[in-house]
């Protein structure tokens, strides 16, 4: 990667090229580490290296005068989703003004579909991510001998070198995060998160790192008069406790806010630590305090504080961290904060047809629509529809085939309405049409209704010449569901 980046800078010669590339993996992975070692090779080869994190703006303007004031700039990005649609077109704006753009980004692999859908495949290296979620046979060497040297190699301390490459390979699946936390028996890395938790005694303190835990698992640090209006902290006194108190070396503070030591660590205290009471209460006293930061100006300017509650707002991470069934008791709780928001409507929508309440779940996506009428609010009322045709009536009835058809119609008007700008229509339409001419049609040995092949056949014309399916991983998906149905319509 880094002679393909650098060799577009040879002898200084721009080439017209946009490269960026992102670097996925899961919590834990070292992506962060890996990208910043990368920085460090780049700057001892002469380049440029400019660090942007999920938490700035990005400055197109700051950009253009780098890429026009240095001979060789290279831009990096920890947490690429958050600036995937503004790099998407500053990389078209970099083709007509003839500049050389080189990127690299770091990101959660659950958050890779905004990736795509916002970066051309022409400059995302080659439409196919770089995954970094495995230790390689040489990573795990250097990291068995390192180990040693340091006599913490805990459990397999007695064991072969064969059983402890095993170790590795086989229980920890190459995932270093996976290996290192249970490498000495939950007592290590884990244990000490654990310890260093319960030794925060102050409950204003522990409710801060656990804020702070939340956004920061998140991507986002945690700022500081948000900290201090949710608890009631003074700020001067959470900077002495961080530089000299209970905080002082499991929290930091910067300009943009509060942040745990490590990101991996943030996850940790959130999924395992915290219990399910705990991440109720924090997360509806983190979307209650950043009510006031959040209008319909503040979503079009995708502000910080937009940028988490859009996040905490996500049913299925709510429903993860609480259950589905508290989760219609959070949405119950901040609906007059949020009643005037269509993506509080959507996701409250979504749960309610996760939990089997069809009609409710209709009613929640018609009323995101009437507050604003837009492909994500209609892809949602198009999920429903299908989904309410086999889920809640009869498959076969007349209620079935005209609410499934419905919900095709407005499929069809979110696919449209930004010019092929968002994968998930597509990606509901081919999961439910071949789920139900499956049972509709497959299961009861009848031939597949024309007008619903016809209706395919559409679709993957569209899909086939939609810059959406450009990616390696998108196209190979859309391959996968025409194979899928040519299976179907032959049996």
């Amino acid at each position: 990667m880094l002679k393909q980046m650098t060799e577009l800078y040879n002898e200084g010669n721009a080439t017209n090229k946009q490269l960026i590339y992102c670097i996925s993996g899961p919590p834990g992975s070292g992506k962060s580490t890996v990208v910043l070692r990368i920085s460090r090779e780049l700057i001892k080869k002469g380049h440029d290296v400019f660090l942007f994190r999920g938490e700035s703006k990005l400055d197109f303007d700051a950009i253009k005068w780098a890429l026009g004031n240095f001979l060789r700039p290279i831009f990096i990005f920890d947490g690429m989703a958050d600036y995937s649609d503004e790099l998407g077109k500053l990389a078209l704006d970099c083709s007509v003004s003839k500049d050389t753009l080189v990127t690299i980004g770091t990101e959660r692999t659950q958050r890779m579909q905004n990736i795509l859908q916002g970066i051309n495949a022409e400059f995302l290296m080659a439409g196919s991510p770089l995954l970094t979620d495995i230790l390689t046979d040489t990573d795990i060497t250097r990291i068995i001998d390192k180990l040693m040297s340091q006599k913490r190699i805990g459990i397999l301390t007695r064991e072969s070198y064969t059983e402890k490459k095993k170790y590795f390979t086989k229980f920890a699946n190459r995932q270093l995060f996976v290996a290192m936390s249970n490498l000495e028996g939950g007592k290590g890395f884990s244990g000490r998160i654990k310890s260093e938790y319960a030794n925060i005694q102050n409950n204003i303190h522990k409710s801060i790192y656990k804020l702070s835990c939340i956004t920061y698992s998140l991507g986002y640090r945690l700022p500081l008069a948000i900290a201090c209006t949710a608890t009631g902290a003074n700020p001067a006194d959470i900077l002495s406790n961080i530089n000299n108190g209970e905080l002082a070396g499991v929290m930091t503070c910067d300009t943009i806010g509060l942040k745990p030591r490590h990101r991996t660590i943030a996850s940790l205290i959130v999924e395992t630590v915290m219990n399910s009471q705990d991440r109720y209460e924090m997360t509806m006293l983190l979307t209650k305090t950043l009510s006031p930061y959040i209008s319909p100006r503040t979503i079009s300017q995708r502000t910080y504080a937009y940028k988490i509650v859009r996040r905490l707002m996500d049913q299925e991470l709510i429903s993860d961290w609480i259950g589905r069934g508290k989760a219609r008791e959070w949405y119950e709780a901040i609906e007059q904060l949020y009643k005037w928001n269509a993506r509080f409507w959507e996701q409250r929508a979504l749960l309610e047809a996760n939990l089997g309440h069809f009609p409710v779940a209709r009613s929640f996506a018609e009323e995101a629509i009437k507050i604003k009428n837009d492909t994500f609010t209609l892809n949602t009322l198009g999920t429903i529809l299908t989904r309410m045709a086999l889920e809640f009536y009869a498959p076969d009835s007349k209620e079935a085939h005209d609410i499934f058809w419905e919900g095709l119609k407005h499929l069809r008007e979110a696919r449209d309405i930004r010019d092929d700008k968002n994968i998930h229509p597509y990606s509901v339409f081919f999961s439910r049409v071949y789920f139900y001419a499956k049972t509709l049609y497959v299961e009861k040995k009848i031939p597949i209704d024309d007008r619903l092949t016809a209706e395919w056949n559409n679709w993957t014309e569209h899909a086939a010449h939609s810059p959406l399916f450009m990616h390696t991983d998108t196209r190979k998906l859309l391959e996968d569901f025409k194979t899928k149905w040519l299976l179907l319509a032959t049996k």
